[in-house]
């Protein structure tokens, strides 16, 4: 065992990746069971059940004006999504005399909100407009309408129109609702927001969607280690007969909210980074300084007891077009559920992933009906085994048929290509069945695991969108990983009712294992033969794995203390 697991370290060139923690501010996986004893963990007020709050664990010149078309007759005002607490920041374009681009006058810069005394705006193909085609006029409208002044997002000269309002103090807040006035569905217009300006998250919105008819629009997110946001409108469709107008806008306000949101902008943490860390036990510290690493946690509802859970967090490669990392948690609330999600076809539901561009993704999903939706195993380092979507969160372990919480397993950003033949898909297998402690028992304090993707070689590359290997117009070159990882975390006992981070070094217990992705056959078959310490994979790859931890568990290396 000692001589493979030293091959397997040698034959690895490690990737060294530094790294800055930062995680969100949103509640764990809370448990409905009910216990009276006080010693028992999943009594409500045990410091460790989910349900106790205070468990750490719990989860230029302007466009000439088109004529618009014969407005329609004035409809009821609409209701607006829910607007609750601080008001951090509010825009409706004044009520000045001003047409034309937004960057020839400030006239329609009228911000109000506790956070928008630092507020600047960048815009292209943006004017503001005072026709009388505005939200309250003859084309719609919706409560609280300010009715004049609006902003138009154009296309010309091959450029979309946005606009996007920088440095927004967001006044100590985590969650946000976002509403506006929009004479566009979400199809015609993206919502983004960001923490630097330069990594931007789609903010998914809910408002009508007739064309050229004012309505309300309403979304919501959360942050994590932000202290100034940046919000960006941005025009998607070219100029057509069909939408001449653009995009329009009206009343934007960004409201604090007393609800998490399963969308998370992260920032660079600065002095919340150690309280992220008790929160969020599973996440290795973040890379804020590699611009081709993306990260977001994603948040679903349970199938059972309907609350709100992290499902997992991700750092995702923009470049390589593969995943770095999935961590997430193991607890008998991700258990509520049963069966796999399927499309309407009885086909498994692969989908883009909505947060990143198709071109910042592997394209394993049927893009454009053209079936074709895999990796090609044509590098000579694949040795012609064919490449499968291996899950690194698995679909079982979020069961819950056509439920968020199990179809969001299925987005790229936690695939992985992996080869179904033996020995790497019998011994990934193997890690799985630790997932659930080798049968139906769940570790009641919550089991962490960490699966991930090393890269020691940047020549083996594969394309996507292919069928076999066969390519299609869409396929682009990804980097394969040269090895999976994947990490365990939990308490000895399993009932300390403690966070692990509250832990002695004594109280608890870590493995990791490291696979090669092509096993030679014949190798053994025995996952205790891959086991190493989770200090050996940060040492491969340069990440700090779960931050806060003693040293002395992640040198453990016990496969005796796993039933293996």
């Amino acid at each position: 065992m000692k001589l493979l697991r030293s091959l397997t370290l040698v034959f690895a060139a490690a990737l060294f990746i530094t790294c800055a923690p930062v995680t969100p501010e949103v509640p764990e996986n809370p448990d409905d069971t009910e216990q009276t004893d006080p010693d028992n963990p999943d009594n409500p007020d045990n410091p460790d059940n989910p349900d106790n709050p205070d468990n750490p664990d719990n989860p230029d010149t302007p466009d000439t004006p088109d004529t618009p078309d014969t407005p329609d007759t004035p409809d009821t005002p609409d209701t607006p999504g829910p607007v609750e607490g601080t008001t951090v920041f509010y825009l409706d374009f004044g009520s000045g005399s001003y047409t034309g681009y937004l960057t020839n006058s400030t006239e329609w810069q009228t911000a109000t909100g506790d956070g928008s005394a630092t507020v600047e705006y960048l815009s292209w193909n943006a004017s503001v407009r005072n026709d009388n085609y505005g939200s309250a006029g003859n084309i719609g409208t919706y409560d609280g309408a300010s009715g004049h002044s609006y902003v138009r997002l154009t296309h010309s000269n091959g450029k979309f129109g946005y606009l996007t309002i920088c440095n927004i103090n967001t006044c100590g807040f985590s969650n946000f609702n976002l509403n506006f006035g929009a004479a566009q569905g979400s199809d015609v217009m993206r919502v983004e927001a960001s923490a630097d300006g330069e990594e931007w998250t789609s903010i998914s919105y809910s408002c009508a969607d007739t064309y050229n008819h004012w309505g309300p629009a309403h979304g919501s997110f959360s942050v994590s280690g932000v202290s100034k946001l940046y919000l960006r409108f941005s025009l998607l469709m070219e100029y057509s007969t069909s939408y001449k107008y653009g995009a329009n806008i009206d009343d934007i306000r960004l409201s604090s909210s007393d609800t998490p949101s399963g969308t998370v902008i992260y920032g660079n943490g600065g002095g919340d980074v150690q309280q992220g860390i008790n929160k969020y036990a599973e996440l290795p510290v973040f890379d804020n300084s590699n611009k081709d690493y993306y990260y977001n946690t994603l948040f679903a509802t349970t199938a059972r007891s309907n609350k709100t859970v992290r499902n997992y967090s991700f750092c995702y490669d923009k470049r390589r077009h593969n995943p770095i990392w999935v961590a997430f948690p193991m607890h008998s609330i991700y258990a509520e559920g049963s069966g796999r999600s399927k499309d309407d076809y009885g086909n498994d539901p692969w989908q883009p992933y909505p947060g990143l561009d198709v071109s910042e993704q592997s394209i394993i999903w049927d893009i454009a009906g053209t079936g074709y939706m895999y990796w090609t195993f044509e590098a000579p380092q694949s040795q012609y085994r064919t490449w499968t979507k291996g899950h690194l969160c698995m679909s079982s372990s979020r069961a819950g048929a056509n439920l968020d919480i199990n179809l969001q397993t299925f987005y790229p950003v936690n695939i992985a290509p992996q080869t179904s033949a033996a020995p790497f898909g019998t011994l990934w297998g193997k890690t799985e069945d630790l997932h659930w402690q080798r049968g139906s028992e769940i570790c009641p304090d919550t089991l962490y695991v960490v699966a991930g993707c090393h890269y020691a070689d940047e020549q083996w590359i594969e394309y996507d969108a292919a069928n076999y290997n066969d390519h299609s117009s869409y396929s682009k070159p990804c980097v394969i990983p040269s090895h999976q990882y994947k990490l365990f975390l939990r308490t000895r006992s399993g009932y300390t009712g403690k966070a692990v981070q509250d832990c002695t070094a004594d109280q608890l217990k870590s493995i990791a294992f490291l696979l090669p992705s092509i096993i030679p056959a014949g190798y053994s078959e025995d996952i205790a033969d891959y086991a190493v310490s989770v200090e050996e994979i940060e040492k491969l790859t340069g990440i700090t794995f779960f931050p806060g931890i003693p040293e002395a568990v992640k040198q453990q290396c016990e496969v005796s203390d796993w039933s293996l």
